[in-house]
């Protein structure tokens, strides 16, 4: 099982009382990414939350869907076929 948040991009900023600042963190497969038994590293589709904030009890969310086949990165190591 997936922990429920896992930290996967950050970028410390400085933000002013009353201050509007934007971020661009980008996110690839690896990311989304988790080992199965069999060891090879996948992306499953599903849903996942984007959280936003300054520690992990951030408020700021956002969900998105992984739709299509699960995309395997990378096959699982010899020893472990």
């Amino acid at each position: 099982a997936r922990p429920v948040r896992e930290l996967r991009a950050f970028r410390r900023i400085t933000v002013r009382p009353g201050e509007t600042r934007s971020v661009e963190l980008v996110l690839g497969p690896s990311d989304l990414a988790l080992y199965r038994l069999d060891m090879r590293q996948v992306v499953e589709p599903g849903t996942f939350t984007l959280w936003a904030g300054g520690s992990s009890d951030a408020t700021l969310s956002t969900t998105y869907r992984v739709v299509g086949d699960t995309l395997t990165l990378a096959p699982a190591p010899p020893r472990m076929r």
